[in-house]
């Protein structure tokens, strides 16, 4: 799921942190960034595949995943800095795919409502037409 994404990706910012302080190796960052970056991908492939109405949120997960591509290679150089600014730029992707999502939604939920509403509508003025 999307905040399962987004929590995960907040825990690899704080380990980020931690490599910095020096109170975690960053060697170590590698392997759970590189674990985020392929469910990501995943889900960004699974949206786009069965929701064609999210495509917009499957492509802001996507894009989400090529930044953590880009931090996986940062940590391996080691550059912690350029690892942190497309963490935290993935971060915002992945809020950004969320609130599209709860968007979406929120419309379709409307659209619902409104055809209800319409229906009902249309169903007493039968029932009023002698």
């Amino acid at each position: 799921s999307l905040n399962g994404l987004i929590e995960r990706q907040r825990e690899q910012l704080r380990n980020l942190d931690a490599a910095r302080r020096g109170d975690r190796d960053a060697a170590s960052l590698a392997r759970p960034m590189i674990d985020l970056y392929a469910a990501t991908l995943d889900l960004a492939d699974r949206v786009a595949v069965s929701f064609a109405e999210l495509s917009s949120v499957a492509g802001l997960v996507a894009e989400a995943a090529a930044l953590q591509d880009a931090a996986i290679a940062s940590i391996r150089r080691p550059n912690l800095d350029a690892a942190e600014m497309s963490e935290r730029d993935a971060l915002r992707l992945l809020e950004d795919a969320l609130g599209e999502a709860e968007q979406l939604d929120a419309d379709a939920e409307q659209r619902e409502q409104d055809a209800a509403r319409r229906a009902v509508r249309a169903a007493y003025a039968d029932a009023a037409t002698p």
